[in-house]
């Protein structure tokens, strides 16, 4: 007799909107880009979800606001923006890891965590 034993790996990530915060589930990715964009850039999960950049890019996945513009149609800042908007804005832009050019100045970062496949970043 064999046994199959799935183990589904799944990252929670804290996200407060309006004062109101919960735990969600989220991919890999999310993680990674966030702690090499707004973290410390060593640890995994860490995250500044209100970090401003020299170069002024905001939030916790470092959007300029042109960019920011133009995936949310919002007037604001990522910085300013709700959590749950930043991480739509971040998944609607990463498209399941074909995306990833728009953090290849991050890439030597969340390489410790991702790989390109196939032109697509994955979990390593």
């Amino acid at each position: 007799m064999t046994f199959l034993l799935f183990v589904l790996l799944e990252f929670q990530f804290r996200v407060c909107d309006f004062g109101y915060c919960k735990t969600i589930p989220v991919e890999t990715a999310v993680i990674a880009i966030s702690s090499c964009e707004s973290g410390d850039g060593h640890h995994f999960g860490t995250i500044d979800w209100d970090a401003v950049s020299e170069t002024n890019d905001t939030g916790a996945f470092q959007f300029n606001d042109r960019t920011w513009r133009w995936l949310t149609g919002r007037d604001d800042r990522a910085v300013d923006a709700p959590h749950s908007v930043q991480l739509e804005a971040f998944r609607k832009l990463w498209n399941n890891g074909y995306g990833h050019k728009h953090w290849s100045a991050s890439q030597k970062c969340w390489s410790q965590w991702l790989e390109i496949k196939d032109g697509r970043a994955v979990e390593r």
